[in-house]
């Protein structure tokens, strides 16, 4: 076995936020001044890279979607192969600029780093599993008062070859390859960790895979009598693929997101107890060796007893087209809305404004484009949103520069996996 292997950690601690809705707008807590920096229009930027390699018996997060950067994923999440002990060291440098002016929502530059050492123990008893326990370093380039350290925890555990469990810090984010209408593409800098239960599945039959990725992330933990409210994220991502066993070209993605907050012990008189609901599904098909046509369709419900949002319920509608190779992506989209909210979503798709809480847009008409590239270590985005019927375009850009490794302190004595 190879003394050192790659290993992406980069969903460790960060910043802790939830988005709700309360009211008319939506709130969100952190207890960092990172989320602070986006809100003001102020800065901060990314990380990047990922692992060309992987090992073979492993199951894997569901893969890239058309609305997020595949460099940023956790490609540590194949990693039952390795040292017995490891010491794990992932760096990265971010460098980003969202120009966000549409009334929807607010843009921001950061520049900054994360840093995460770890130490992983693979444990090969019975069926595989892994112990790995650290801590994430958060800086920002004019926040020079303080650090941002979250601790990183995280057991795995595969009983059968096509399931995985992680209970602790899961591979979370990005990695669940949501659609960007549900999953806010900027939620990697002002919320990157998620900590709860994750089950990861891959299964394979001749002419068809299912890759599945639920999770529960606990956003908030309620003690009795605080004036605060429970907030949790419960989802399912999945994608079905079909096609030949080396070429499956075909696939339908179905995923879920819920998003309730309450809590029967809080203090607070006034509240309500919510439960928002985001659904998508569609088709995806790659027609060539670099060219695939991706059809979305995007359904919202606020399925609690007193609504609070400006809509009940709303729907999305979201064809892409991309072209791809082995560094590049480009890809450009067109999306309707109709009193649309995603409660984990980027507020560039809503009808309703995360700062306005008098603010609606009914019907939402905006075209997209996406650029990402990556070269080593290496990572670039670029990303445009023109409303149409505002005439006005926002965008972002970034850089990220990131180094992850693992160096073997302990080699097991024979291996069986």
């Amino acid at each position: 076995m190879k003394k050192t292997a790659l290993a992406l950690l980069c969903s460790a601690s960060m910043c802790v936020h939830s988005q709700t809705y309360t009211g008319n707008s939506f709130t969100g807590e952190s207890d960092s001044s990172v989320r602070a920096l986006i809100e003001t229009g102020s800065q901060l930027e990314l990380p990047a890279q990922y692992a060309d390699s992987t090992p073979q018996t492993v199951i894997t997060t569901i893969g890239h979607s058309n609305g997020d950067f595949f460099f940023l994923h956790d490609h540590s999440v194949n990693s039952f192969n390795g040292p017995e002990l490891g010491f794990n060291i992932n760096t990265t440098q971010f460098t980003r600029d969202a120009e966000y002016f549409l009334p929807e929502t607010k843009g921001y530059t950061a520049v900054g780093f994360f840093l995460q050492p770890t130490l992983k123990y693979r444990i090969r008893l019975w069926e595989p599993f892994n112990i790995e326990a650290g801590a994430q370093i958060l800086g920002i380039a004019g926040d020079d008062s303080r650090l941002h350290l979250k601790p990183v925890f995280r057991i795995e555990y595969q009983p059968l070859s096509w399931l995985r469990i992680i209970g602790g810090t899961i591979y979370g984010n990005l990695n669940h390859a949501l659609y960007e209408p549900m999953y806010d593409f900027d939620r990697y800098f002002y919320n990157n960790q998620e900590n709860g239960l994750q089950l990861l599945l891959d299964k394979e039959w001749t002419h068809m895979r299912i890759k599945s990725d639920t999770w529960l992330n606990w956003e908030n933990f309620l003690e009795p009598g605080e004036a605060e409210q429970e907030r949790f994220t419960v989802g399912s991502s999945n994608r079905i693929k079909f096609g030949s066993e080396s070429k499956k070209t075909f696939q339908i993605p179905i995923d879920i997101i819920a998003t309730p907050r309450g809590g029967q012990f809080t203090a607070l008189k006034d509240t309500a107890l919510e439960t928002l609901f985001n659904v998508a599904t569609g088709a995806d098909w790659v027609i060539s060796n670099h060219w695939r046509i991706t059809a979305l369709a995007f359904g919202y419900k606020n399925n609690s007893g007193t609504i609070y949002t400006p809509f009940k319920q709303g729907y999305g509608l979201y064809p892409i087209l991309t072209f791809y190779n082995k560094n590049l992506a480009l890809s450009g989209g067109y999306w309707y809305g109709n009193k649309y909210i995603g409660a984990r979503g980027s507020h560039l798709f809503m009808s309703v404004s995360k700062y306005d809480p008098d603010f609606t847009q009914k019907d939402r008409n905006m075209l997209t484009g996406k650029c990402f590239y990556q070269h080593g270590i290496l990572g670039l985005e670029a990303q445009a949103y023109h409303d149409l019927k505002e005439n006005k375009t926002d965008f972002s850009f970034g850089i990220y520069l990131k180094f992850n490794r693992e160096f073997s302190i302990l080699e097991e004595k024979s291996s069986d996996w």
